[in-house]
């Protein structure tokens, strides 16, 4: 959609009151959302950025979706980060985590691996599960450039990222990779408090809880910690 029919739609739609109403506002999200869902981008439009203007999250994050995808908007990364700034402070874990793709790409803003950690990590503390996801994906890359500063930003609370387990065996070495032909990276004594971020075959990628440091180890030499699921 042009810019142009953009703003004729604006002048016809209903714009939502200036006072904050919270029902009334839930519905008008609700609405705009459903106008989304139909590819009617202009009238979701002039029913979020009224709410976005008096700080609803959602409407904001939204906003910033929108200029960043150009879904009936030109594509501006500039505005996207301005919109999703104000969500984020307000602890959006969804605008947290897309301000973390902004700055480890370079998209709107100068690259800066460092606030992408920060972000990153904000975002996981606050549920969003496509951090969990991308924290875990770099921290198996140790040649990915974010991976110092998350583990920097983590400061060994690898609880946030999957169960906790504990070493069952005397003594267990940790790995630099998944199987025994990658060297020893340093070894933890029975009892040792890990925790699991990933699986290949029979060995688990461990982060080591109170310490920015991980490896592998045989899940033979492990056991989940008391409260645990076990799985199954």
């Amino acid at each position: 959609m042009r810019f142009s029919v953009l703003v004729a739609a604006l002048l016809l739609c209903p714009v939502p009151g200036s006072a904050s109403n919270a029902p009334q506002d839930q519905g008008y999200f609700d609405y705009a959302m459903e106008k989304m869902r139909n590819g009617d981008y202009a009238e979701a439009f002039c029913y979020l950025k009224p709410l976005a203007e008096r700080g609803d999250n959602r409407a904001q994050y939204t906003l910033g979706w929108m200029y960043h995808n150009g879904y009936g908007l030109h594509i501006d990364d500039e505005k996207a980060l301005a919109w999703w700034k104000k969500a984020a402070a307000q602890k959006d874990p969804d605008a947290l985590f897309a301000l973390g793709l902004l700055y480890e790409q370079g998209m709107g803003v100068s690259k800066d691996p460092v606030e992408a950690a920060r972000l990153y990590v904000w975002a996981l503390e606050q549920g969003n599960e496509d951090a969990l996801g991308l924290i875990r994906s770099h921290l198996s890359e140790p040649n990915s450039k974010l991976y110092p500063y998350l583990l920097e930003e983590i400061g060994g609370q690898w609880n946030l990222l999957g169960p906790n387990l504990n070493i069952s065996s005397r003594m267990a070495n940790i790995r630099k990779g998944p199987g025994k032909k990658y060297k020893v990276a340093f070894k933890l004594e029975q009892g040792h408090s890990v925790t699991e971020l990933e699986r290949k075959g029979k060995w688990v990628h461990v982060g080591i809880n109170g310490q920015t440091k991980n490896g592998w180890v045989h899940e033979s030499l492990l056991t989940p910690a008391v409260g645990e699921p076990t799985g199954g």
